[in-house]
């Protein structure tokens, strides 16, 4: 299989509709993710878009993914899921406190720029606990195996090596706490426009 070393641009004024759980950034989060945008796009003048700063957010996982076609009204469907997965997901959070996720590497893919960040297991134990439970519909993104924000996308096709090595002259080492998730409502690629339905706060450690 031939890969290719470009990115690959995306159009992110896309209107789509999606229910997701997420979190957004911290302020002091969002500072440092500003401060690598601001490279980046300056190092890559018309090829980089960055993610507004209230789009930033770190997803735990989608419940109807925004580019997947069900065959159905995605805001007629999801009221027959709401009420299973709210419950399912309220019942492994019960006990759950406060989750700390140490972002320390910036990471490049062809489709995007990433922030990655460490925690104690906690996203990838719920996660797993809420598939063990629920079957999410044919086609939806599984949860994925890592903690990471998007940062950036690319606007033009460039060379991911050279993205690669500007990226790895930045550094970034940001301890964030997670209080809670939110069920939020998508309605522009990227959460640029989005409504939080419902949220769901995390105990807080001693």
């Amino acid at each position: 299989m031939e890969h290719s070393n470009l990115t690959s641009p995306v159009n992110p004024e896309q209107s789509v509709v999606g229910y997701i759980i997420n979190t957004g950034l911290s302020d002091h989060l969002a500072d440092e993710v500003h401060k690598i945008q601001a490279s980046l796009a300056e190092e890559f003048p018309g090829a980089i878009w960055s993610a507004p700063r209230k789009s930033l957010h770190i997803t735990l996982m989608d419940w109807l993914a925004p580019l997947v076609d069900y065959g159905q009204d995605k805001d007629e469907l999801f009221p027959s899921l709401e009420s299973e997965y709210v419950n399912v997901l309220e019942d492994i959070l019960k006990n759950q406190d406060s989750i700390n996720v140490l972002f320390d590497r910036i990471e490049v893919y062809p489709a995007a720029i990433i922030i990655k960040g460490r925690d104690d297991g906690s996203y990838q134990r719920i996660r797993s606990q809420f598939l063990d439970r629920i079957d999410l519909l044919p086609d939806t993104k599984p949860p994925g195996q890592i903690v990471h924000s998007t940062i950036c996308k690319f606007l033009q096709p460039i060379n991911i090596d050279d993205i690669k090595s500007f990226a790895g002259s930045m550094s970034l080492a940001v301890s964030e706490e997670i209080n809670e998730f939110r069920l939020a409502r998508e309605s522009q690629m990227f959460m640029q426009r989005y409504e939080v339905l419902r949220r769901f706060t995390l105990a807080h450690r001693n």
